[in-house]
């Protein structure tokens, strides 16, 4: 069986290529030597995602960010005129967990409490699994539903 050889490919441009050339290079001319693969990569709005990770950036990400007919190019040499050149770490901050209770659960307890759902999974930490269980049988669930509320983890 034969290797395919990797060598005569050139290795194409990520997104990561993309913010690193941002925050460290800023080369002026650094779109003109993007072939149509390496452009393809870029997305503005994961560019604005990852720059606005940095707290110092955020203002001026959402500044930027509603433009958005602006072209690849144009971002790219906006950010390489106003943010600092420098090795920077971007934290990526991921979403919260997934809520503890199925979705139709979850409905009930935000009827019942008159909150949103992120104010329900905090409750949800402090109530027990019986004051759950009594306040959506308050909504007419069977037994059988009742023991579905909670998600398998």
């Amino acid at each position: 069986m034969k290797k395919k050889s990797t060598k005569n490919k050139p290795k194409v441009k990520g997104l990561f290529d993309h913010i690193k050339q941002i925050t460290m290079f800023q080369n002026p001319k650094y779109w003109d030597t993007l072939n149509d693969g390496d452009k393809k990569t870029w997305n503005n709005y994961m560019v604005h995602r990852f720059l606005s990770m940095n707290p110092d950036w955020i203002e001026l990400v959402n500044g930027i960010q509603q433009y958005w007919k602006l072209s690849p190019e144009m971002v790219y040499k906006f950010y390489i005129s106003v943010i600092p050149k420098s090795r920077t770490f971007l934290r990526y901050v991921k979403s919260k967990k997934p809520s503890l209770v199925e979705k139709w659960a979850m409905n009930h307890l935000r009827d019942y409490f008159q909150a949103s759902t992120t104010e329900i999974e905090d409750y949800l930490k402090i109530l027990t699994t019986q004051q759950v269980e009594t306040i959506i049988m308050k909504y007419g669930v069977t037994d059988k539903e009742l023991k579905q509320i909670w998600k398998k983890t």
